[in-house]
């Protein structure tokens, strides 16, 4: 299996319109003017455009009526194990927050408590201090929010991800096994989370406390460790995705 080509197929389902039309096909070969009927299309350079995106995935017949290609037919099973009733995966029965969760929230809540503490105490501090606080608060909100609603979101809304060659690995595995991927996928995003929550606790703390703390080097660390771990992260889970299946189809 090519899973870079499997993946440029799936990314070409990414836009809704893109979506509304295969699955406008699934149920049989349609004419243009249909397929902008029910996709709900206003221009016809529009859908041409669209249906462009879509090659090896939909073709023209000799009647003139678009069908879905074997590949197609394909790509569409698949869509339907992922977003069938079950969905693709089962949330498990208690759900347990994780530590970083609470790291973050005590991060956050103490460059709230500080800030909040300098402005008593008559600190003039600057506007990046209020700002950096809002999206400190901001992103533990945001991310816990996401990863306590991550099998919702997985199961009613997979494409939002923007990651279909991991869909398309998971959707691979035993329903059983894809939970603890999935956990990890969004554990990523706690991980942000922290360094952010990390950074704005480090520039309360040289505000207020320890004007002596290096924030350049922490700045350096932070902005510079986002991408690393980011990418490290996603690489070691994709390959322990890919020994997974390699053990379970070899």
């Amino acid at each position: 299996m090519d899973v870079e080509k499997a993946a440029s197929y799936l990314k070409s389902l990414s836009h809704k319109k893109r979506l509304e039309i295969v699955l406008a096909l699934k149920d049989g070969p349609k004419t243009f003017s249909e397929i902008m009927k029910i996709s709900n299309i206003k221009s016809g350079s529009e859908l041409t455009f669209h249906l462009g995106k879509l090659i090896g995935i939909v073709e023209k017949g000799s009647d003139g009526r678009y069908r879905l290609t074997g590949r197609g037919l394909m790509l569409i099973k698949l869509l339907d194990d992922i977003e069938g009733p079950n969905g693709l995966v089962d949330p498990p029965e208690s759900k347990e927050v994780p530590l970083l969760i609470t790291i973050n929230i005590i991060l956050a809540s103490i460059s709230l408590i500080l800030t909040c503490y300098g402005l008593y105490r008559g600190y003039d501090l600057p506007i990046i201090a209020h700002a950096l606080t809002s999206i400190a608060i901001l992103a533990t909100s945001t991310t816990t929010i996401i990863y306590l609603k991550r099998y919702s979101i997985i199961n009613n809304y997979p494409y939002l991800i923007r990651m279909p060659a991991f869909l398309y690995k998971v959707s691979k595995l035993p329903k059983e096994m894809r939970g603890g991927f999935i956990d990890r996928i969004f554990g990523i995003n706690l991980l942000v989370g922290l360094m952010i929550n990390l950074y704005t606790l480090s520039f309360i703390l040289h505000l207020l406390l320890y004007p002596k703390l290096s924030l350049q080097l922490i700045s350096t660390m932070i902005f510079l460790g986002i991408p690393v771990v980011v990418f490290y992260s996603y690489r070691r889970i994709n390959k322990e995705l890919d020994l997974e299946i390699n053990s379970l189809y070899s």
